[in-house]
């Protein structure tokens, strides 16, 4: 069948097309064929264009039910030819349609550029009959029969059908063999011999466990007996080494071998309630020995059984941590008790400086002047906390005349000073017979000096006749402690 349609398209698209359709026999194509021309009747030729193709149900603006494009070129003539239900899908499935149910239209959209025009939404009125007779499931002449295909799988298993009848009950058994006794005790746990159920030392009161009691009071408890896991670790054996409270932990490295150490609480009597705590270890193949004990005052002692302090040892002690040690410090002590370790030098206690000089003592100038004699020594002070320890000796004497009336100070002063400044009360009133030398000792503690390098010596005053001529070397020694 073949006819010649106008279409009229939109403004911006006009065409002319004579449409060709033709059925074949493909069960999901059928050909379509047109010529596009434009308003003038001209031929488009060699010209890109676009077609959608749309089939509706039952009227030309009818439900959608499969829609496609097919982008194109036209001849030299302007002619197209298209394959319904082979160009690209927009939605749909062309193999679903029911073309034995109800009038389809198929509606022609033309884009050359510009957007789609529809040229029209004919019936069509010769359905594809292939296609509908595919549809018709029609029998042809029967084929021969085909060789018998492979077993398919199994199906699932079908729903469980409903529960008979009961049957009838059947005759009674014989009687079964007598069980055990049950234990003259309740809650005692059974056990098996080999060969039949007996009694065991566990009893179970649903809320505490006692081996070898049948009152226990925690939640386990072994009643004068021993706890061991001997192929690795430890026996506990209270009964072994006191009476009340007392117990025996050792640790073996495998069963029935020497134990390798203990931990053992002496125990008490009744009415004492004290006991000591003992540490034993062995050292190769020697035997276990204690090592360290806990007395039930406190005290620890290691190496030692009878510790008279809370930390008592008979061996040397080594304090690795409380700071970094290192040799000639010390271990001191904070105000809250907490010890470090610190070099000496500047602690409490510690020497700073020490000096010393030998020189002569000449006899003072003047009566009644304090003035230095004998030789000085200078130090630095550091701090007002320092402390300069003073000793020294003037060694003065007579002519051909007695001396008299000699006092003696320990003396400092800042350096360079001629004015020194005497410490203490002194000595007074020394005498010297005629023709002798005498050596009088001064000693003195002096603190408080601000930070400074004073002069630290011996001052002298007179307050006869100036008769000390008799003069000899003195000796001073000062100590700087911090």
């Amino acid at each position: 069948m073949k006819r010649t349609l106008c279409f009229l398209a939109m403004a911006f698209m006009l065409a002319v097309i004579s449409v060709n359709v033709s059925f074949g026999q493909s069960p999901q194509k059928f050909n379509y064929q047109a010529v596009c021309r434009d308003l003038s009747g001209n031929i488009i030729a060699n010209q890109a264009v676009t077609l959608r193709m749309t089939i509706h149900d039952i009227s030309a603006t009818g439900a959608v039910l499969y829609q496609e494009t097919h982008a194109l070129s036209t001849n030299n003539f302007g002619l197209v030819n298209v394959a319904v239900g082979g160009g690209t899908v927009v939605s749909g499935t062309f193999a679903t349609i029911a073309w034995g149910s109800g009038a389809k239209y198929l509606q022609i959209e033309v884009n050359t550029g510009s957007g789609y025009s529809s040229v029209g939404a004919p019936q069509l009125l010769s359905v594809p009959y292939a296609l509908y007779a595919n549809q018709a499931n029609v029998p042809g002449v029967p084929g021969p029969t085909g060789p018998i295909g492979p077993t398919g799988p199994i199906g699932p298993t079908g729903a469980v059908g409903a529960t008979g009848a009961q049957g009838v009950t059947g005759p009674q058994g014989v009687t079964g063999a007598t069980g055990p006794v049950g234990c003259a005790t309740a809650n005692t746990i059974l056990k098996s011999n080999g060969t039949a159920a007996v009694c065991s030392q566990i009893y179970d009161d649903g809320t505490n466990v006692g081996i070898g009691t049948t009152t226990p009071g925690t939640k386990f408890e072994v009643d004068n007996g021993t706890i061991g896991l001997r192929a690795g670790s430890v026996a506990f054996d209270p009964a072994t080494y006191a009476t009340y409270g007392g117990f025996l932990l050792h640790s073996y490295a495998i069963a029935g071998s020497p134990q390798l150490s203990s931990i053992v609480a002496t125990g008490t009597t009744v009415g004492n309630w004290s006991s000591d705590m003992a540490f034993y270890t062995r050292m190769n193949s020697m035997d276990i020995a204690e090592r360290m004990r806990i007395k039930n005052n406190g005290n620890i002692g290691i190496g030692t059984t009878a510790p008279a302090a809370q930390l008592h040892t008979t061996g040397t002690v080594k304090f690795e941590g409380a700071g970094t040690p290192g040799a000639n410090k010390v271990l001191t002590s904070d105000a809250t008790g907490n010890a470090t370790w610190q070099a000496t030098t500047g602690l409490p206690g510690t020497i700073a400086a020490a000096q010393s000089a030998l020189g002569s003592c000449p006899q003072p100038s003047a009566l009644d002047v304090i003035t230095w004699s004998g030789p000085k020594v200078a130090l630095t002070i550091t701090s007002a906390t320092q402390k300069v320890h003073l000793v020294a000796n003037v060694v003065m004497g007579a002519g051909g005349t007695a001396a008299n009336s000699l006092d003696v100070w320990p003396a400092y002063a800042a350096t360079g000073s001629t004015t020194p400044i005497v410490v203490g009360g002194g000595s007074y009133d020394y005498s010297c017979p005629a023709n002798t030398r005498s050596c009088y000792t001064t000693t003195s503690v002096i603190t408080g000096l601000a930070p400074g390098i004073y002069d630290f010596g011996v001052a002298v005053r007179v307050s006869g006749a100036l008769n000390w001529t008799n003069n000899e070397y003195g000796y001073i020694s000062v100590l700087l402690i911090n």
